[in-house]
């Protein structure tokens, strides 16, 4: 026998980390296991975003965002309404992975990311409204589910000299994040900045907007005739950055203390 549940949320930013918490516990509740889970949150973070960012152009404070869990048979639905002008975000160019940073858009990953997170995706219009449907199949729950981590975002700094500066992420890159990181991140990236080495031991969670972020700052940093590298990335980060190939272009570090005793080195002291 199918069960449903539905939340109504306000079509703005900060209304977007309800929708996700309501979409794990129903993920949960309906048998997918921790890493499912994780990937239905993924996925309905980027579809609310891409509604009030493409849809409603950050315009949406009147408007609202439906949402309907159900569990038939093998089967965990995620139903996605709005009313936004009618668009099929499915039929749109996808990026490609294998392109380097430095050509490499800032934007139009979201999608990339849903189609690959979830076993069936389709969009209709009916009755005048946006409907997204996304399908993830239920599989074995793990013997062991890891509780979720419940961490403020935040970002914390440390200049190393010599045009060296250590800066860690703590808490989820979502969304919601990228409304200020960038801003908060800016100031550490300036002529004379050599190297940024990026923390991300605290990041827990990381959507398409989290990855514009680095991606821009990356950018910045080169452009400036610096560099940035990442350290101490989880496996849940590391499987979304393999998803759109970055895996591969990042230059990564196991740990932080790798990444500041292998790159500072190579870092000469100015005179």
């Amino acid at each position: 026998m199918a069960e449903s549940t539905r939340l109504t949320i306000p079509a703005v930013m900060g209304e977007i980390k309800q929708a996700c918490e309501f979409v794990m516990r129903a993920a949960r509740h309906a048998g997918l296991d921790e890493h499912a889970a994780y990937e239905c949150e993924l996925a309905i973070d980027e579809v609310c975003t891409n509604i009030i960012e493409h849809g409603y152009e950050f315009n949406g404070e009147a408007q609202k965002i439906d949402i309907i869990c159900e569990q038939v048979d093998e089967r965990f639905t995620m139903v996605i309404l709005d009313d936004s002008p009618a668009f099929n975000p499915l039929l749109g160019p996808e990026p490609d992975p294998d392109t380097s940073l430095e050509d490499r858009k800032t934007g139009g990953w979201g999608v990339y990311f849903i189609k690959r997170l979830m076993d069936e995706i389709s969009y209709q219009q009916e009755d005048g409204r946006n409907r997204l449907l996304m399908v993830k199949h239920l599989q074995p729950l793990n013997a062991e589910r890891a509780p979720r981590a419940k961490i403020s975002n935040h970002i914390a700094s440390f200049e190393m000299g010599n045009g060296v500066c250590v800066v860690s992420l703590i808490g989820r890159l979502d969304s919601d994040f990228s409304l200020w990181a960038t801003e908060a991140l800016s100031p550490h990236i300036h002529e004379g900045q050599r190297l940024l080495i990026v923390d991300m031991s605290g990041v827990n969670f990381i959507t398409s907007n989290g990855i514009k972020v680095l991606v821009v700052a990356y950018k910045q940093m080169r452009a400036l005739g610096g560099n940035m590298v990442l350290a101490a990335i989880s496996n849940r980060v590391s499987d979304v950055f393999a998803i759109v190939g970055l895996d591969t272009v990042f230059v990564t570090y196991r740990s932080l203390a790798e990444a500041i005793a292998t790159t500072t080195t190579a870092v000469k002291p100015t005179s």
